[in-house]
C-alpha cells in the first residue's frame, strides 16, 4: 500500500506537470526568480493536491492521520496561493507586515501568517491534547510551514529541506505521507534546474505537512524541532538565510548538490 501511493503520487505528477505549467503561465503565475527570470510558480500545487487525495485515500484504507494531514496541506496551499497570485512583495517577514498592517494597508502576507496561525491551532486542536500541547502543537504547524517557506528562494532548497523531514514522517507515521513524499520527489528535476518554483502554495503546504508529521514524533523531539524553528524565524527577521548559506562550506555544498550550474 505504501509502495503504491508513493508510486503512484510520483507517477501522476510526473505525468501531469507539463500541462501544469501550461496552466499556470495561462492563468498569470508567473514571477521572477533571484535571477530576475520569468519563472513559472506555484508548480508545488500538483504535489500537494495529489499527496493530499492519497493521504485520504489511504486514511479510508486505514491508515493514520489521512485525514488531517490532507486537510493541513490543501489549507495552507489556498493561503499560498493567494499571496502567490495576489502578493505584494514590498512587505516581507513578521515585521514587515506587522508594520504594513500598522500603517493601514493589509498585505496578503498577513493574511496568510494570520490564516495559518489559525487554521494550525485548528489543526492542532483536532489532534488533541491539554491547552498548552494544542498551543504547541500550533506552533509547530505554522512555523515548519513559514521554514519551509523561508527556503524558497533558490533552485531545490525548499525540497531539499522538507523531503527528508516527509520521508522520516513516511517512515515513523505510515502511509498517509506516501503520495505527498512520491510527489515532492517527482518536482525535484524541474526544481532544481530553476525552471519553475514551488510558490507558497507548494512551500507552505509542504511545509504543513512536515509540520503534521512531527506531531506524531516523541515530545522531547517535538521540543527540539519547535526551539529550532523559533531559532530560525528569529535569525530570518534580521539577517539572510541565503547569506548564511553561502558562509558556511557545507551548506553551500548541500544547496547547489543537483544544480546543472553555479549558482550566485
Amino acid at each position: 500500500m505504501v509502495l503504491l501511493a508513493l508510486v503512484g503520487g510520483w507517477g501522476l505528477v510526473r505525468l501531469l506537470a507539463p500541462w501544469q505549467q501550461r496552466q499556470l503561465a495561462r492563468w498569470g503565475f508567473v514571477r521572477p526568480n533571484f535571477r530576475q527570470e520569468a519563472v513559472v510558480v506555484g508548480t508545488g500545487s500538483l504535489a500537494v493536491v495529489v499527496g493530499a487525495v492519497l493521504a485520504l485515500v489511504m486514511g479510508r484504507l486505514g491508515a493514520a492521520h489521512g485525514t488531517i494531514l490532507a486537510a493541513a496541506v490543501l489549507a495552507f496551499a489556498t493561503l499560498g496561493m493567494l499571496d502567490d497570485q495576489l502578493g505584494d512583495r514590498s512587505a516581507g517577514g513578521f515585521k514587515g507586515h506587522l508594520a504594513a498592517l500598522s500603517h493601514g494597508r493589509f498585505t496578503t502576507g498577513a493574511l496568510k501568517a494570520l490564516g495559518g496561525g489559525l487554521v494550525a491551532l485548528l489543526l492542532a486542536w483536532w489532534w488533541g491534547g491539554a491547552l498548552w500541547v494544542v498551543i504547541a502543537h500550533a506552533l509547530l504547524i505554522a512555523l515548519s510551514a513559514n521554514a519551509i517557506n523561508l527556503l524558497d528562494v533558490r533552485p531545490g532548497r525548499a525540497l531539499k529541506a522538507a523531503l527528508p523531514l516527509l520521508v522520516v514522517s513516511l517512515l515513523t507515521s505510515g502511509a498517509s505521507w506516501a503520495g505527498l513524499v512520491g510527489g515532492a520527489i517527482a518536482l525535484l528535476p524541474e526544481d532544481l534546474a530553476g525552471r519553475g518554483m514551488l510558490g507558497d502554495t507548494g512551500a507552505n503546504a509542504l511545509g504543513a505537512g512536515v509540520g503534521i508529521g512531527i506531531l506524531a514524533f516523541d515530545g522531547v523531539w517535538q521540543g527540539v524541532f519547535l526551539v529550532a524553528l523559533i531559532g530560525v524565524h528569529l535569525y530570518a527577521e534580521r539577517h539572510s538565510l541565503s547569506a548564511l548559506i553561502d558562509r558556511h562550506r557545507w551548506l553551500r555544498a548541500i544547496d547547489n548538490w543537483g544544480r546543472p550550474g553555479p549558482v550566485p
